[in-house]
């Protein structure tokens, strides 16, 4: 039996609110602009143009909820861990899938990020990528995935050596 390990943004309320909120104040303000105004990096641009860049923004920021809310709510992407094999999503939004198998993975490493979030560098056969802790539910859950690849690792101590210092 598969266990299955909800992927996603574990503070996606915080997001959700910082980038509608961010968003719809955007439009707001780019529909009130009548005068010129200066909009970093371009320094001051006529209204119109300082419109459709503020405008762009919020847009922006909005098509970026819309991303989020869509991948939690109706894509669900998971991290599935099976005998023999594990299966993990990539990305902020989960749109790829990597499968690795017994004997694939080559070692990994567990460090933390500045901001306090662990992650792990897992070096397969065909290459190398980043899991972090914020794309979990819980730190539960990251021990549970970090317990199930140290059944999958086959290769020796060194390798492992050679994920941390990869990191």
């Amino acid at each position: 039996m598969a266990t299955r390990i909800r992927y996603g943004l574990r503070r996606y309320s915080l997001a959700a609110s910082l980038f509608g909120l961010m968003g719809a104040a955007m439009l707001l303000w780019s529909s009130r602009i009548t005068q010129r105004t200066f909009v970093f990096p371009f320094g001051v641009v006529e209204p119109q143009g300082a419109q459709l860049l503020i405008g762009g923004v919020g847009v922006a920021a909005l098509t970026y909820l819309a991303a989020i809310s869509y991948t939690r709510f109706v894509r669900r992407p998971e991290i599935v861990l099976a005998k023999r094999k594990i299966e993990l999503p990539l990305g902020e939004l989960g749109r790829r899938l990597l499968v690795i198998r017994e004997g694939e993975l080559v070692g990994f490493a567990e460090g933390k990020t500045a901001g306090g979030w662990r992650h792990m560098r897992i070096v397969y056969r065909d290459g190398a990528v980043t899991l972090s802790s914020a794309q979990l539910p819980d730190d539960d859950a990251f021990e549970r995935v970090r317990a199930h690849l140290g059944t999958l690792v086959t290769a020796s101590p060194v390798a492992s050596a050679q994920a941390r210092k990869a990191d």
